[in-house]
Protein backbone atom coordinates (compact mmCIF):
# COMPACT_ATOMS: atom_id res chain seq x y z
CA UNK A 1 0.00 0.00 0.00
CA UNK A 2 1.35 3.42 -0.67
CA UNK A 3 2.22 5.29 2.13
CA UNK A 4 0.73 8.68 3.16
CA UNK A 5 3.39 10.57 5.87
CA UNK A 6 0.93 13.62 6.68
CA UNK A 7 -2.52 11.25 7.04
CA UNK A 8 -0.11 9.11 9.65
CA UNK A 9 1.04 11.70 11.66
CA UNK A 10 -2.17 13.00 12.15
CA UNK A 11 -3.56 9.91 13.13
CA UNK A 12 -0.94 9.36 15.53
CA UNK A 13 -1.09 12.65 17.10
CA UNK A 14 -4.99 11.68 17.48
CA UNK A 15 -3.92 8.43 18.92
CA UNK A 16 -1.03 9.18 21.42
CA UNK A 17 -3.45 12.59 22.21
CA UNK A 18 -6.17 9.77 23.47
CA UNK A 19 -3.64 7.61 25.10
CA UNK A 20 -2.21 10.53 27.09
CA UNK A 21 -5.55 11.87 28.03
CA UNK A 22 -6.78 7.80 29.32
CA UNK A 23 -3.73 7.91 31.28
CA UNK A 24 -4.51 10.60 32.91
CA UNK A 25 -7.81 10.41 33.57
CA UNK A 26 -6.71 6.37 34.76
CA UNK A 27 -4.82 7.83 37.51
CA UNK A 28 -7.32 10.02 38.81
CA UNK A 29 -10.27 7.65 38.23
CA UNK A 30 -13.00 6.33 41.37
CA UNK A 31 -13.85 3.59 39.40
CA UNK A 32 -11.90 0.24 38.75
CA UNK A 33 -10.89 -0.83 35.64
CA UNK A 34 -13.70 -4.24 34.74
CA UNK A 35 -11.53 -6.87 34.45
CA UNK A 36 -11.78 -9.26 31.37
CA UNK A 37 -9.76 -12.54 30.55
CA UNK A 38 -6.92 -10.44 28.95
CA UNK A 39 -5.87 -8.19 32.42
CA UNK A 40 -6.41 -11.66 34.49
CA UNK A 41 -3.65 -13.06 32.70
CA UNK A 42 -1.90 -10.23 33.60
CA UNK A 43 0.12 -10.10 37.49
CA UNK A 44 -1.14 -7.12 39.50
CA UNK A 45 1.73 -5.32 38.97
CA UNK A 46 1.52 -5.13 35.63
CA UNK A 47 -1.94 -4.08 35.68
CA UNK A 48 -0.93 -0.83 37.19
CA UNK A 49 1.78 -0.04 34.98
CA UNK A 50 -0.94 -0.22 32.10
CA UNK A 51 -1.79 3.99 32.92
CA UNK A 52 1.85 4.17 32.30
CA UNK A 53 2.79 2.39 29.35
CA UNK A 54 -0.41 4.34 27.71
CA UNK A 55 1.15 7.28 28.66
CA UNK A 56 4.39 6.48 27.64
CA UNK A 57 3.53 5.41 24.06
CA UNK A 58 1.20 8.22 23.87
CA UNK A 59 4.12 10.47 23.79
CA UNK A 60 5.99 8.44 21.41
CA UNK A 61 3.05 8.61 19.15
CA UNK A 62 3.13 12.29 19.39
CA UNK A 63 7.03 13.31 18.81
CA UNK A 64 7.16 11.08 16.12
CA UNK A 65 10.22 9.90 16.58
CA UNK A 66 10.51 5.81 15.18
CA UNK A 67 7.62 6.24 13.51
CA UNK A 68 7.79 2.82 11.82
CA UNK A 69 8.46 1.43 15.83
CA UNK A 70 5.43 3.42 17.21
CA UNK A 71 3.18 2.42 14.37
CA UNK A 72 4.01 -1.66 14.65
CA UNK A 73 3.44 -1.26 18.48
CA UNK A 74 0.39 1.42 18.66
CA UNK A 75 -1.35 -1.30 16.18
CA UNK A 76 -0.72 -4.52 18.72
CA UNK A 77 -2.15 -2.45 21.71
CA UNK A 78 -5.20 -1.02 19.67
CA UNK A 79 -5.56 -5.17 18.89
CA UNK A 80 -5.33 -5.51 22.67
CA UNK A 81 -7.37 -2.91 23.95
CA UNK A 82 -10.02 -3.95 20.99
CA UNK A 83 -10.28 -7.32 22.48
CA UNK A 84 -10.38 -5.98 25.78
CA UNK A 85 -13.24 -3.69 25.23
CA UNK A 86 -15.16 -7.12 23.26
CA UNK A 87 -15.06 -8.80 26.22
CA UNK A 88 -16.62 -6.31 27.92
CA UNK A 89 -19.53 -5.76 25.47
CA UNK A 90 -19.94 -9.87 25.80
CA UNK A 91 -19.95 -9.50 29.50
CA UNK A 92 -22.44 -6.45 29.30
CA UNK A 93 -20.03 -4.17 31.00
CA UNK A 94 -21.58 -0.76 30.65
CA UNK A 95 -17.92 0.96 30.67
CA UNK A 96 -15.06 0.22 29.89
CA UNK A 97 -13.27 1.58 32.83
CA UNK A 98 -10.62 3.22 29.54
CA UNK A 99 -11.19 6.73 30.66
CA UNK A 100 -11.21 6.44 34.57
CA UNK A 101 -15.08 8.11 35.75
CA UNK A 102 -15.72 8.65 32.25
CA UNK A 103 -18.12 6.31 31.56
CA UNK A 104 -18.04 4.83 27.88
CA UNK A 105 -19.38 2.00 26.30
CA UNK A 106 -17.30 -0.90 25.53
CA UNK A 107 -19.11 -1.24 22.08
CA UNK A 108 -17.83 2.56 21.16
CA UNK A 109 -14.37 1.72 22.14
CA UNK A 110 -14.15 -1.76 20.08
CA UNK A 111 -15.66 0.15 16.85
CA UNK A 112 -13.09 3.30 17.31
CA UNK A 113 -10.29 0.80 17.88
CA UNK A 114 -11.22 -0.93 14.79
CA UNK A 115 -11.53 1.86 12.54
CA UNK A 116 -8.29 3.47 14.05
CA UNK A 117 -6.43 0.15 13.31
CA UNK A 118 -7.85 -0.12 9.67
CA UNK A 119 -7.05 3.72 9.08
CA UNK A 120 -3.24 3.34 10.39
CA UNK A 121 -2.68 0.17 8.87
CA UNK A 122 -3.92 2.29 5.37
CA UNK A 123 -1.32 4.45 5.87
CA UNK A 124 1.20 3.43 7.82
CA UNK A 125 4.87 4.73 7.65
CA UNK A 126 7.69 3.70 5.53
CA UNK A 127 10.02 1.16 6.92
CA UNK A 128 12.75 4.32 6.07
CA UNK A 129 10.90 6.41 8.96
CA UNK A 130 12.93 3.88 11.24
CA UNK A 131 14.57 5.58 13.25
CA UNK A 132 14.18 9.25 13.02
CA UNK A 133 17.47 11.07 11.91
CA UNK A 134 17.11 14.11 14.31
CA UNK A 135 19.41 13.72 17.16
CA UNK A 136 16.82 15.41 19.90
CA UNK A 137 14.19 12.87 18.69
CA UNK A 138 16.72 10.23 19.20
CA UNK A 139 17.49 10.94 22.49
CA UNK A 140 13.91 11.52 23.51
CA UNK A 141 13.47 8.13 22.61
CA UNK A 142 16.14 7.17 24.30
CA UNK A 143 15.34 9.00 27.79
CA UNK A 144 11.25 7.39 27.15
CA UNK A 145 13.26 4.02 26.99
CA UNK A 146 14.88 4.23 30.07
CA UNK A 147 12.20 5.66 32.43
CA UNK A 148 9.73 2.72 30.82
CA UNK A 149 12.69 0.25 31.90
CA UNK A 150 13.20 1.77 35.10
CA UNK A 151 9.78 2.14 35.52
CA UNK A 152 8.92 -1.30 35.15
CA UNK A 153 12.26 -2.48 37.27
CA UNK A 154 10.76 -0.35 40.17
CA UNK A 155 7.15 -2.29 39.63
CA UNK A 156 8.22 -5.63 39.60
CA UNK A 157 10.88 -5.35 42.66
CA UNK A 158 8.64 -3.36 44.99
CA UNK A 159 5.33 -4.42 43.48
CA UNK A 160 4.12 -1.18 42.42
CA UNK A 161 5.09 2.21 41.44
CA UNK A 162 3.73 3.66 44.52
CA UNK A 163 5.52 1.57 47.08
CA UNK A 164 9.38 2.02 44.98
CA UNK A 165 8.46 6.04 45.20
CA UNK A 166 7.98 5.95 49.25
CA UNK A 167 11.26 3.52 49.13
CA UNK A 168 13.20 6.47 46.91
CA UNK A 169 11.59 9.05 49.48
CA UNK A 170 13.23 6.77 52.52
CA UNK A 171 9.43 6.34 53.91
CA UNK A 172 9.43 3.27 56.80
CA UNK A 173 6.07 2.06 55.30
CA UNK A 174 4.32 2.12 52.69
CA UNK A 175 0.30 0.69 51.03
CA UNK A 176 -0.54 -1.30 47.77
CA UNK A 177 -2.52 -0.19 46.12
CA UNK A 178 -2.00 3.55 47.44
CA UNK A 179 -5.70 4.23 47.31
CA UNK A 180 -8.00 1.64 48.00
CA UNK A 181 -10.65 1.99 45.30
CA UNK A 182 -13.93 0.31 45.94
CA UNK A 183 -15.57 1.25 42.01
CA UNK A 184 -19.71 1.84 42.24
CA UNK A 185 -20.84 0.49 45.59
CA UNK A 186 -24.92 1.18 46.26
CA UNK A 187 -25.90 3.38 49.14
CA UNK A 188 -25.38 2.01 52.03
CA UNK A 189 -23.42 -1.20 51.36
CA UNK A 190 -20.21 -2.52 53.14
CA UNK A 191 -17.64 -3.41 50.78
CA UNK A 192 -14.09 -5.10 51.33
CA UNK A 193 -11.24 -4.76 50.05
CA UNK A 194 -7.47 -6.04 51.07
CA UNK A 195 -4.89 -3.08 52.31
CA UNK A 196 -1.16 -4.03 51.63
CA UNK A 197 1.20 -2.04 54.12
CA UNK A 198 4.85 -2.72 53.40
CA UNK A 199 7.49 -2.17 55.75
CA UNK A 200 10.64 -0.72 54.15
CA UNK A 201 12.62 -0.05 56.93
CA UNK A 202 15.35 -1.83 58.69
CA UNK A 203 13.18 -2.69 61.73
CA UNK A 204 10.25 -4.65 63.18
CA UNK A 205 6.88 -2.01 62.53
CA UNK A 206 3.81 -2.26 64.40
CA UNK A 207 0.77 -1.49 63.11
CA UNK A 208 -1.43 -0.51 65.96
CA UNK A 209 -5.09 0.86 65.07
CA UNK A 210 -7.07 2.29 62.51
CA UNK A 211 -9.03 5.57 62.49
CA UNK A 212 -11.15 7.37 59.42
CA UNK A 213 -12.17 10.42 58.78
CA UNK A 214 -15.25 9.31 58.77
CA UNK A 215 -15.71 6.45 61.21
CA UNK A 216 -16.91 4.02 58.52
CA UNK A 217 -13.98 1.64 57.77
CA UNK A 218 -12.98 -1.29 60.18
CA UNK A 219 -9.96 -2.44 59.51
CA UNK A 220 -9.47 -6.64 60.74
CA UNK A 221 -5.96 -8.49 61.73
CA UNK A 222 -5.13 -5.87 64.21
CA UNK A 223 -2.06 -5.06 65.94
CA UNK A 224 0.10 -6.64 63.40
CA UNK A 225 3.79 -7.17 63.38
CA UNK A 226 5.79 -6.19 60.28
CA UNK A 227 8.98 -7.47 59.75
CA UNK A 228 11.81 -5.56 57.79
CA UNK A 229 11.18 -5.77 53.94
CA UNK A 230 8.02 -7.69 54.07
CA UNK A 231 3.99 -6.97 54.44
CA UNK A 232 0.49 -7.73 55.91
CA UNK A 233 -2.41 -7.80 54.82
CA UNK A 234 -5.60 -6.14 56.46
CA UNK A 235 -8.53 -6.57 55.52
CA UNK A 236 -10.72 -2.97 55.11
CA UNK A 237 -14.16 -2.96 55.13
CA UNK A 238 -16.24 0.37 53.95
CA UNK A 239 -19.76 1.30 54.53
CA UNK A 240 -20.59 3.65 51.92
CA UNK A 241 -22.65 7.05 52.37
CA UNK A 242 -26.96 6.70 51.63
CA UNK A 243 -26.00 10.29 49.61
CA UNK A 244 -25.48 8.87 45.89
CA UNK A 245 -22.05 10.54 44.29
CA UNK A 246 -18.13 10.52 44.64
CA UNK A 247 -17.14 9.04 47.74
CA UNK A 248 -13.46 9.87 49.24
CA UNK A 249 -12.32 9.02 52.72
CA UNK A 250 -9.02 9.40 54.21
CA UNK A 251 -7.86 6.28 56.68
CA UNK A 252 -5.24 6.09 59.22
CA UNK A 253 -2.95 3.46 60.31
CA UNK A 254 -1.30 4.50 63.82
CA UNK A 255 2.21 2.24 63.91
CA UNK A 256 5.64 2.41 65.43
CA UNK A 257 6.96 4.59 62.83
CA UNK A 258 4.10 6.76 63.19
CA UNK A 259 0.59 7.40 61.54
CA UNK A 260 -0.09 6.33 57.64
CA UNK A 261 -2.80 7.78 56.03
CA UNK A 262 -4.51 5.86 52.68
CA UNK A 263 -7.31 7.30 50.97
CA UNK A 264 -10.77 5.46 50.44
CA UNK A 265 -12.20 6.65 46.67
CA UNK A 266 -15.62 4.85 45.53
CA UNK A 267 -18.21 6.05 43.41
CA UNK A 268 -22.17 5.77 45.09
CA UNK A 269 -24.61 4.81 43.64
CA UNK A 270 -29.00 4.76 44.63
CA UNK A 271 -29.54 1.55 46.54
CA UNK A 272 -31.47 -1.16 44.66
CA UNK A 273 -33.60 -1.07 47.63
CA UNK A 274 -34.88 2.78 48.10
CA UNK A 275 -38.62 2.58 47.23
CA UNK A 276 -38.05 5.78 44.44
CA UNK A 277 -35.47 3.37 42.58
CA UNK A 278 -37.67 0.09 42.77
CA UNK A 279 -40.90 2.48 41.39
CA UNK A 280 -38.35 3.65 38.38
CA UNK A 281 -37.62 0.13 37.22
CA UNK A 282 -41.65 -0.68 38.02
CA UNK A 283 -42.24 1.63 35.28
CA UNK A 284 -39.56 1.11 33.08
CA UNK A 285 -40.36 -2.92 32.59
CA UNK A 286 -43.81 -1.96 31.44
Amino acid sequence: MKSTPHAYRVLAVIYGSILIVAAALKQLSTVTVPTSPLTELLPTWAVGLIPSVEFLLGIWLVSGYCRYGAWAIGELFLVLFALHGLFLTMSQQSSCGCFGDVAVPPVVVVLFDVTLFASLLRCRPNWAGWPANSPALRSAGVAAGVIGVLMAFAAIWYGSIHVAVAAARGESLATQPARLNLGRVEAGSRTERTLRVVNLSAESVQVLMATSSCQCADVAGLPATIEPGRSVDLAVTVTATRQPGAFKRVGRLRTSAGDLDFKIVAFVTASQSDPAVRRVQREEDR
